[in-house]
């Protein structure tokens, strides 16, 4: 259960957001935008991401992401997948998403299953590996010479380049 949608800047039809539901009003929980794009997602709507930056988020000492507690936005994140299935399964999501240590106490996840708390992963990479193919894409690539010396041999016919 990853946030794959992004983060609370969005567009959404006013007859799709009313359709939905709208946010939830829980009092000093975050993770509402996670929760209504699940829903949206998970009643059939079509949830699209841009796979660029297009803007900068700040992130301040008092912001929500600072503030509030974490194991309560990540149950609220995740009360549209729970309501969609039957409550047998609500404990094998919940172990999964909250593991325990050996006294009982819950921790945060570790390793793969902390990635499903990423609200950005991959952007990163997504946005370098963007910058990296238009630098390439403004500069030649560069010609080996031939064996021998000289100048590069020019290629005849379609290069593996053109595919």
């Amino acid at each position: 259960f990853k946030n794959c949608y992004g983060d609370a800047n969005c567009f959404v039809r006013k007859t799709s957001f009313e359709a939905i539901g709208g946010y939830t009003e829980d009092h000093g929980v975050g993770f509402e935008d996670w929760e209504m794009y699940a829903n949206a997602s998970l009643r059939g709507f079509k949830v699209d991401i841009v796979p660029e930056a297009v803007y900068c988020y700040r992130f301040t000492q008092g912001s929500m992401q600072k503030t509030t507690d974490f194991f309560r936005n990540r149950k609220r994140s995740l009360r549209p997948y729970l309501d969609s299935l039957p409550e047998s399964l609500h404990s094998v999501i919940l172990n999964a998403v909250f593991p325990r240590r050996e006294d009982g106490s819950i921790s945060r996840p570790v390793g793969l299953a902390a990635e499903g708390d990423s609200r950005f992963h991959g952007v990163e990479n997504l946005v370098d590996a963007q910058l990296k193919a238009q630098e390439s894409a403004r500069q030649p690539p560069p010609q080996e010479a031939p064996k021998g010396g000289g100048a590069p041999a020019a290629s005849a016919g379609r290069g593996h380049d053109e595919l």
